[in-house]
């Protein structure tokens, strides 16, 4: 009879298949905390020989230290400084790991109020006087010529003569003098964890009267875009799993096969983290957006072979195999070629987005064809299959 012949084709090995699977996923869940996430940008960007000669060379030229600032926007001269005051303080107090190099302001540089120009020239005027003394007259030096020229200020300098390359950075441009307290990273924010680190130590500067106000740059965003997948990437996809059981239950109507049918999505995940482990893979910014990539085609495969196998009814794997094993293998297959010609790019970030759908979807695709198939066996063997 037809049932005889289905019969006669069990699911071969599949004892020894479901215990090395499960065995291997112990392992994995075991040595779990040795997968990485990769915080150096560095490491994920390209490289062009070019363009780091123009740098190598721009660097000879220019002041390399201040670089990749944050700049908070003020309302009025008074929240400027204390914005500053607040930060310069953080400067002071941070004796551990401290992040940032400086605080400029052209408040702080250029006075703007009449007082504090006054108080600028008081000061001049003591240095001028300094100057007078006769041991200091006498002296042939070039740092005090500079000296003597520089107190000889008497007179307020009005902002128009103020150079442009030392204004420019705190002017609109509509020509307005900005209020902008500019902040300077001591750590070169490449680097994931020190970027993040900088963000939490200026991205919000709460005033006196609880006004808050929140620093703003590229670096400060991708910070913010990391630490949060950084923080709520586990919960995600943990919210996900659930999700999908729940649709896998009301698909089923079944405890029993909605989880057989999840197995091979569980399973090939931890497959990959071995993977991932085994040949130094990390995680970084790029390649978990592909997650859900992964979670969606590999829960597909289980589902279909699931389903196929309820409608065939017992022994009828090898045929359920021969006909949506196949379209699910050239389901699976195709997906992950079109991920591969990201494997080509010369971008480090791209392609490890390749790396992670190819092996991610390779291992769900595995796991569907021999160990959800051996399980399913093994179950029917002891007459737990029920339909």
């Amino acid at each position: 009879s037809d049932k005889e012949a289905k019969g006669a084709h069990r699911y071969p090995f599949a004892r020894t298949i479901v215990t090395v699977g499960l065995i291997a996923s112990a392992v994995v869940v075991g040595f779990s905390g040795n997968l990485k996430f990769q915080y150096d940008f560095g490491e994920l960007e390209p490289t062009f020989p070019d363009y780091e000669e123009f740098r190598s060379f721009a660097g000879q030229v220019d002041d390399n230290s201040k670089r990749n600032p944050a700049y908070i926007i003020a309302e009025n001269n008074e929240q400027v400084e204390e914005i500053t005051s607040i930060l310069k303080e953080r400067m002071r107090s941070d004796t551990t790991s401290p992040t940032i190099q400086s605080v400029e302001t052209l408040q702080e540089r250029y006075p703007t109020y009449e007082e504090d120009e006054q108080e600028k020239l008081q000061r001049i005027a003591e240095i001028r006087e300094l100057l007078q003394d006769p041991f200091l007259v006498n002296q042939d030096d070039e740092e005090l010529e500079k000296l003597r020229k520089a107190a000889q200020t008497t007179e307020p300098i009005a902002l128009e003569q103020i150079p442009n390359y030392l204004k420019s950075r705190f002017i609109t441009k509509d020509g307005e003098v900005g209020r902008f307290v500019i902040i300077y990273p001591s750590v070169g924010l490449g680097d994931g964890k020190k970027s993040i680190a900088f963000k939490n130590d200026v991205g919000v500067v709460e005033l006196d009267n609880s006004e808050e106000f929140y620093a703003a740059s590229t670096s400060i965003v991708a910070a913010s875009m990391l630490d949060l997948m950084r923080t709520e990437s586990p919960y995600m996809v943990g919210a996900t799993f659930i999700f999908i059981y729940f649709f896998m239950l009301f698909s089923f109507r079944s405890f029993r096969w909605s989880i057989i049918a999840m197995l091979p999505l569980l399973v090939g995940l931890l497959w990959l983290f071995g993977l991932m482990m085994i040949f130094g893979l990390q995680f970084n910014f790029y390649n978990l957006v592909v997650l859900p990539a992964i979670l969606g085609i590999g829960e597909d495969s289980g589902v279909h072979l699931a389903h196929r196998y309820r409608e065939e009814g017992k022994n009828s794997m090898w045929q359920v195999l021969s006909s949506t094993g196949q379209h699910i293998t050239m389901g699976s297959i195709t997906t992950m070629l079109g991920f591969a010609g990201l494997l080509f790019t010369n971008h480090p970030g791209l392609q490890s987005i390749g790396v992670m759908a190819v092996l991610g979807i390779g291992m769900t695709l595995l796991t569907s064809i021999t160990f959800l198939p051996a399980l399913i066996q093994l179950l029917e063997d002891k007459d737990w299959i029920r339909f």
